[in-house]
């Protein structure tokens, strides 16, 4: 998530392929869309808390995720000033 964040992508971006290797409600053919929804909201929440720990603050909500498969957007950070 640091690596990603540093290089100006969601920090959520390069999980998603070993977020849906893993667990097995990442896929969406395996879960109904309302409980997908809620684990990928449940993602995002705990990239925020694992970042602010990392020192890092929001930078920008909504931003587009190219890669993974999971996420179409996810928050970007910046290191905290």
């Amino acid at each position: 998530m640091e690596t990603a964040t540093f290089l100006r992508k969601p920090a959520l971006e390069p999980l998603s392929p070993y977020l849906r290797e893993k667990f097995e409600f990442f896929r969406v053919e395996s879960a109904d869309k309302a409980t997908f929804d809620r684990f990928k909201q449940l993602a995002g929440s705990m990239t925020k808390q694992v970042m602010k720990e990392l020192g890092y603050e929001l930078e920008k909500n909504s931003v587009t995720v190219l890669r993974g498969g999971v996420f179409k957007t996810a928050s970007r950070y910046v290191p905290i000033k």
